[in-house]
């Protein structure tokens, strides 16, 4: 999904010059020139952003909106991870985050 600077500003809850310098360097991977203005892929802008830049806790989306639905139970999430390629899933740092978080 496209959004302009100022909305992808209003998402993570930051100033749209932030989201414009950031755009410069860190998410230039997601600005997309349509019709002459610039715009911005919502969840490659997430996904670079998170990627490159210090968390802050006034963001209010801090990663894309999921493929697919949250497994039900245990069981149904170790198939899930089970099923994955051993390159696909994340280090133990990253989960223990993840989970902390």
């Amino acid at each position: 999904m496209l959004v302009t600077f100022a909305e992808l500003a209003a998402i993570r809850g930051c100033t749209k010059a932030a989201v414009t310098h950031a755009s410069k360097s860190r998410i230039a991977g997601a600005v997309v020139v349509k019709d002459g203005k610039k715009w911005l892929d919502r969840d490659l802008a997430l996904e670079l952003w998170n990627k490159n830049t210090a968390a802050t806790p006034l963001s209010k989306v801090s990663r894309p909106d999921p493929v697919e639905p949250a497994p039900k139970d245990a069981k149904e999430l170790r198939a899930r991870v089970d099923a994955l390629p051993d390159d696909s899933i994340p280090e133990l740092n990253e989960s223990r985050a993840r989970r902390e978080h």
